[in-house]
């Protein structure tokens, strides 16, 4: 039973790795180099421990062009903002804001009862032109 676990983990490894050099023309060793530049973590979030979604290749969709490895949650995330700064910038200009509590005049409940926990502020939060619609 070892080996057949064995040969199916080595066959998917190999199907990863094929798919990576078809997709993004991209060989293990580059895919290696590139990611120990980056420190061996997700450049936006900094996790070294990815989860389940582990870590994958982000590329431009207009280009083609690999810009570097993230952790699948970061990769999904610059997904549904379609890879927009100018959206993005809005959104953290929105996290950054002081809420006046008109909008939500209770926590939310969750937050409330501490099963989630709270946020903790950007020490130096930056305020980002977003004053441009999105193209």
């Amino acid at each position: 039973m070892t080996a057949r676990r064995t040969s199916k983990h080595h066959k998917q490894r190999l199907k990863r790795w094929r798919n990576i050099k078809h997709r993004y023309g991209m060989t293990k060793d580059q895919y290696h180099e590139l990611f120990k530049k980056q420190g061996k973590r997700c450049p936006i979030c900094k996790t070294t421990n990815p989860g389940k979604g582990g870590f994958v290749v982000d590329h431009d969709h207009v280009t083609g062009r690999v810009r570097g490895i993230l952790c699948a949650p970061c990769n999904l995330a610059l997904g549904i903002f379609e890879d927009s700064t100018k959206t993005l910038a809005r959104a953290i200009n929105y996290l950054s804001a002081p809420s006046d509590g008109a909008q939500a005049p209770q926590r939310h409940t969750r937050c409330a009862e501490g099963t989630v926990p709270e946020a903790t502020p950007d020490p130096s939060p930056q305020t980002l032109d977003a004053s441009e619609p999105v193209t």
